[in-house]
């Protein structure tokens, strides 16, 4: 944001004295304008200072660091942690683990 930056909201990023720097009214159009392959909560969160808000859709995703299939949304597993655009979802773990990690054992396949 361009403001001074003695400010306490944590939002400021000080005066803009470059003319050539787009400015935007908000976090979200300068997200989704500028910064599209950013997850768009994520962006936000970092633009504004801000806790993300998102809880997720419970679907299921693969977490190709693990090797498994976990769930949409922030907590113990199965959880986790929110799901990037780009992920494809599943209304299922089995689906997800059917579709996307076939060869990896049933039983372990989600996150537990």
């Amino acid at each position: 944001q361009d403001c001074e930056s003695s400010g306490t909201s944590g939002m400021c990023g000080g005066v803009v004295r470059e003319a050539h720097l787009e400015l935007y009214d908000t976090a979200e159009i300068c997200c989704s304008s500028k910064l599209g392959w950013v997850d768009e909560d994520q962006c936000k969160s970092s633009s504004t200072n801000t806790a993300i808000e998102s809880t997720g859709t419970n679907e299921w995703y693969v977490d190709h660091k693990r090797q498994r299939c976990v769930q949409d949304c922030v907590g113990a597993a199965p959880c986790g942690g929110l799901a990037k655009r780009w992920d494809e979802r599943f209304s299922s773990s089995s689906a997800c683990c059917s579709t996307k990690l076939w060869w990896v054992d049933s039983s372990s396949c989600v996150l537990t």
